[in-house]
């Protein structure tokens, strides 16, 4: 599974585009690949995701949140929600 942070996203059209943690080239992300109970994405969510294709270019699959922006990247959506 790869992790990256979401650079954009529009709500409006449901796309936007994640930079992967390896450095590698932007993913593209679209809404049908986002969790049933999630809607949209946040700039600066922490996700991850499988690595597909589409059109020749790098499509992120199965996403699911790790991290929003507020939160620190070890918590996870599962915790308590308490912080140190």
């Amino acid at each position: 599974m790869n992790t990256g942070t979401v650079l954009s996203y529009c709500r409006k059209r449901g796309w936007g585009f994640a930079l992967p943690d390896d450095g590698t080239n932007d993913v593209f992300l679209h809404r049908s690949n986002l969790p049933q109970e999630r809607k949209y994405l946040n700039e600066g969510d922490r996700i991850s995701y499988d690595l597909g294709e589409r059109n020749g270019r790098p499509l992120a699959l199965n996403i699911s949140l790790v991290a929003e922006p507020d939160e620190p990247a070890e918590l996870s959506t599962a915790d308590s929600g308490v912080r140190a």
